[in-house]
């Protein structure tokens, strides 16, 4: 796999602009590391009681179990929660903040998943490189409720989402290798 390339062009406030870098760069590593990804493997779970998708009484899938308290996750829960804050992140800076939290609905195979997460992820790149120099510095210029959001200045809020990107990035990954090893 080559090194994604990175450019001092990644837009937004010159403030924002390595975050953003780092985010193109880190995704760019993330999806090329999931490339190929089975349903089988989206699924597996690590360990039983793993943080899931559950399927929910629409018919449809949704991130289940939160996973205080468990052990391990699936790749599919990780997605999930990936594409989740992405877009309820955006839609609290500048959407009509209405995304509801962890109740949308998710993708049950390993291909719609993949590409979920990447128009959540282009979502929120949208969202962050929009912002202005006052707004990166602005406390509480993203809203949503159930984060840190109202409370820190919004570079911040960009500076964790680049941090939850890389660790469920390594978790994911982790996975992966446990499924490709299990024997």
């Amino acid at each position: 796999m080559s090194e994604p390339t990175l450019t001092a062009t990644a837009g937004g406030t010159p403030l924002l602009a390595p975050l953003l870098a780092q985010w193109d760069t880190s995704l760019a590593m993330f999806l090329a590391r999931m490339a190929g990804l089975t349903d089988d493997e989206y699924r597996w779970a690590p360990s039983p009681g793993a943080a899931d998708i559950v399927l929910g009484d629409d018919g449809l899938f949704h991130a289940g179990v939160e996973d205080a308290g468990q052990p391990t996750r699936t790749i599919a829960w990780t997605l999930a929660h990936l594409a989740d804050m992405c877009w309820g992140r955006a839609d609290y800076v500048d959407g009509d903040q209405i995304y509801l939290n962890d109740d949308e609905p998710f993708p049950g195979t390993a291909t719609e998943a993949l590409d979920e997460v990447q128009r959540a992820a282009d979502r929120w790149r949208a969202a962050v490189a929009g912002a202005s120099a006052e707004q990166a510095a602005q406390v509480g210029y993203s809203a949503w409720p159930p984060g840190m959001d109202r409370d820190l200045p919004f570079v911040d809020i960009v500076w964790w989402m680049n941090r939850e990107l890389i660790a469920h990035a390594s978790d994911a990954s982790t996975v992966r290798d446990l499924y490709a090893a299990r024997g």
